[in-house]
């Protein structure tokens, strides 16, 4: 039994110093708030899309083991009101919640992606009309490097939207 255990402890002990130093490093998690009113979406026959949203993100920054920024990970809370530039009081509320993953970090990160609900625009009686739901992951100059899901935001579709307000 004791050269089985021998080895057996060896093995973890050598698992535990490898692995170990990484796993006990927790992120260092801090709290943004973001609000933008006026974000241009589209532009219809006659007026354009406008955006005023809040978004509440609590981001987690992972680091390598020599100190520098290896991951940032954003969970998102979004609220807006999307209107009509001719007619503000004609707008639809929406909400969305999605996860934010910069690998690198934020400001030299190779990839982008984002994970979950970013837009989604469903009213009563017309259903889903301005959705970007699924994962979408670009690269860092902006590119699509692989999309799952409704992609009205990224695509710029905004007909179901300008139907919708036209008919307001």
């Amino acid at each position: 039994m004791k050269k089985i255990l021998f080895p057996i402890t060896v093995t973890v002990a050598l698992l535990l110093a490898t692995f170990g130093p990484a796993l006990a490093d927790a992120p260092f998690i801090w709290i943004a708030h973001f609000e933008d009113k006026n974000d241009y979406i589209g532009t219809c026959d006659g007026f354009r899309i406008l955006d005023s949203y809040v978004a509440e993100w609590t981001i987690y920054d992972y680091y390598d083991s020599g100190g520098n920024l290896d991951r940032q990970v954003g969970h998102v809370k979004l609220s807006g009101r999307l209107y009509d530039s001719k007619n503000p009081g004609n707008f639809i509320i929406y909400d969305g919640a999605y996860k934010h993953i910069y690998e690198g970090g934020y400001k030299q990160g190779d990839t982008d992606t984002i994970i979950g609900a970013f837009v989604n625009v469903t009213v009563p009686g017309y259903g889903a009309i301005y959705l970007e739901i699924g994962r979408i992951t670009l690269s860092r100059s902006g590119e699509v490097i692989f999309k799952a899901g409704p992609d009205d935001y990224f695509a710029g579709d905004v007909q179901a939207l300008c139907a919708y307000f036209a008919g307001q």
